[in-house]
């Protein structure tokens, strides 16, 4: 009765580990790759994001010296079905001013087919809130250098929006 009993439970046993291997994955796995111009600091683990949801992280950043682009492959890992357009973008922004480099899935505008795993996403190159700022430092020292008795134009030119172009715009 003891070995009916014993053979019962490995048999059960084995019909479970089997239900759960055949069953879907409890995360759903997709890795991408992206190519940018300049990877701006991004490091492997960095936060991966879409629509502002932490989705996965870098895997690997390197120069890829024969495309002349910096290669970032990212892992993206989620407990439901996510996909994601071959027509989204990918940028790196920044946390905060001087926060670290993360990237961000763009899908806004976004209605292509699904990207397969080991897809290549186009990135979208875009300035960080540090760089806007130097940026605007220098359109203020500009001003400053082309009319230094004259502050109410800087400042006029500054609250526009206008920058160091406005005086080639006119």
């Amino acid at each position: 009765m003891r070995k009916e009993t014993l053979a019962l439970l490995i048999v059960a046993g084995i019909a479970v580990v089997t239900l759960l291997a055949i069953r879907k994955p409890w995360y759903h796995r997709r890795e991408i790759r992206v190519y940018f111009q300049n990877a701006k600091g991004l490091r492997a683990g960095a936060p991966v994001r879409m629509a502002g949801v932490d989705v996965g992280s870098v895997v690997s950043v390197r120069v890829r010296s024969d495309l002349h682009a910096a290669e970032a492959v990212m892992s993206l890992r989620t407990p439901y079905e996510l996909s994601v357009p071959k027509d989204a973008t990918v940028s790196l922004p920044t946390e905060g001013v001087l926060g670290t480099t993360f990237a961000e899935i763009e899908i806004i505008g976004a209605s292509g087919p699904p990207l397969e795993n080991g897809g290549v996403l186009k990135s979208k190159e875009s300035a960080n809130a540090t760089e806007l700022i130097f940026d605007r430092v220098a359109d203020i020292v500009k001003l400053a250098k082309q009319k230094p008795c004259d502050t109410h134009s800087v400042g006029k030119s500054l609250t526009s929006g206008a920058g160091g172009d406005s005086q080639s715009r006119q």
